[in-house]
């Protein structure tokens, strides 16, 4: 399979391409072709135009296959609205694959056909991009997460049992140390059987974060409380959990696919190791909800917030992925000021084995 790179170098020389002979053809002043899954665009591809790597911002954006006449400006970036009267360009989007393109012409009204034309090749070129990158980290996190239940089970079925025969080796030994006339000799042991406990404990802490055996076996709701009482004994803070799933409430009986099942756990377990670690909350909420069509994942707390930017490394960029591979979105509310912290709400769509 192509690596990102090599696909993204691909899709970057087609549509380049593509909007040189666009404007050519359309004997347009410029053209852009923008993509993205918001009214934020991203300009992939320009001619006639410095806005390579610009942003595009759409006002009102015109239905999908319609030549809309629009008012085009670039100022660190691309705006594009609706224009009543005197446009100086056009623009045409196409929203079927599950992210929007827009292709935006700036001259005379082009010909509507070969318009139609540039953005339907755009859109595939595009279309086979994200499904390459999207193949790829699929499979990049599937193997993450095989690795993940490879190292769980090698210190289960090792470690974790060598720890536990050494501490009922040591509780068998003490006994024989009370007889001997050395005080020092049974606190030695005392101590030996704390610290080896204390090791038990933190070994199956690390086990379940890396790969809790109930969300393979029993599906979320276990390993989602199991999670919420794991983080108020780490931080000491209220998690009020409110799950509801059609499997778990016996409405059904098929549970979800495992890769939304992962995503949702995935996601909760990231916010709510951001909340504890960053956020001086003093209360959570985690909401899990399954309608027909979606499962809602919610994770809401009232501290000072952090930075939502992905580059800061507080893990939103591995739950975007995630979302993204379930085919779902991520938004993150930052905390406000008003002392309304920060959620993080996950949707993916419901799908069933």
């Amino acid at each position: 399979m192509l690596s990102r790179s090599h696909t993204d170098v691909l899709a970057d020389v087609a549509l380049d391409a593509l909007a040189d002979s666009g404007r050519r053809l359309l004997d347009a002043d410029a053209a852009v072709i923008a993509a993205g899954t918001s009214g934020q665009l991203f300009a992939r591809a320009a001619a006639g135009l410095a806005a390579r790597h610009a942003t595009v911002t759409e006002h009102e954006p015109g239905p999908d296959g319609v030549l809309v006449p629009v008012h085009l400006s670039v100022a660190g970036g691309i705006v594009v609205s609706r224009a009543e009267d005197e446009p100086d360009g056009h623009a045409i989007a196409d929203s079927a694959r599950g992210f929007r393109v827009l292709l935006v012409v700036a001259g005379a009204r082009p010909d509507e056909r070969i318009a139609r034309h540039l953005l339907e090749t755009a859109s595939a070129v595009l279309g086979a991009e994200r499904s390459a990158v999207s193949g790829a980290a699929r499979e990049s996190l599937h193997q993450r997460e095989e690795e993940r239940r490879r190292w769980a089970r090698e210190l289960h079925d090792e470690t974790l049992q060598q720890l536990g025969a050494l501490q009922v080796l040591l509780t068998s030994a003490l006994p024989k140390a009370d007889a001997v006339p050395s005080a020092g000799l049974v606190e030695a042991v005392r101590q030996a059987i704390e610290l080896v406990a204390g090791q038990i404990r933190n070994l199956r802490e690390l086990i379940t974060e890396l790969r809790p055996a109930a969300l393979d076996d029993l599906g979320l709701l276990p390993p989602l409380q199991a999670l919420a009482r794991r983080t108020e004994q780490l931080s000491g803070i209220p998690v009020r959990l409110h799950v509801s799933l059609r499997y778990a409430e016996g409405a059904i009986g098929t549970r979800l696919l495992p890769n939304v099942e992962l995503a949702v756990y995935r996601v909760v377990q990231e916010a709510l190791t951001n909340v504890r670690r960053h956020s001086t909350a003093t209360r959570v909420t985690v909401t899990v909800v399954e309608d027909d069509e979606t499962v809602v994942a919610e994770v809401s707390d009232d501290g000072q917030g952090f930075d939502a930017d992905p580059a800061t490394g507080f893990g939103l960029s591995g739950m975007r992925e995630r979302a993204e591979l379930a085919e779902g979105t991520l938004e993150v509310t930052p905390a406000r000021a008003d002392g309304r912290g920060t959620t993080v709400r996950l949707v993916v769509p419901a799908r069933h084995r």
